[in-house]
């Protein structure tokens, strides 16, 4: 493997530490799966196996979109008018530290779904770039 070939393979690594600029444990998190993401590349002996590291990747993408929708109550089931409209009333005369404590609830969640949805970009790039690099 030469030199390109293995920065070509860190490059979303670094594209995520520039991005976030993560603290040590969020390090080791984003480490830790494109080190492995690497090794399986490495050991890959077919093309399905690059696809499979895809999927994983946008399995990962898709999960951190949907619990991120449901925290935001994006997703809900059939809805009647009359429910329609309770659920605006309610909306409407929460408390401010109500609505502050739900802010805050989904501030907090941003950056562990951040970190993993640059995981899931991680896994798609790995993918892609070793099926020419290393196919």
């Amino acid at each position: 493997m030469t030199l390109f070939s293995l920065l070509l393979l860190l490059a979303p690594l670094l594209a995520a530490i520039m991005i976030i600029r993560p603290s040590w444990p969020e390090f080791i998190l984003l480490v830790l799966p494109l080190i492995a993401a690497i090794a399986a590349a490495f050991f890959a002996l077919r093309v399905a196996t690059f696809l499979g590291l895809g999927l994983i990747g946008l399995l990962i993408g898709l999960s951190t979109i949907n619990i991120d929708a449901e925290e935001r109550g994006v997703i809900n089931g059939p809805i009647t008018e009359g429910l329609f409209h309770r659920l605006l009333r309610a909306r409407d005369n929460t408390t401010r530290s109500e609505r502050a404590r739900r802010e805050h609830s989904l501030l907090a969640q941003g950056r562990p779904l951040t970190l993993a949805r640059l995981i899931a970009a991680e896994c798609v790039v790995l993918s892609f770039i070793s099926v020419f690099v290393l196919a």
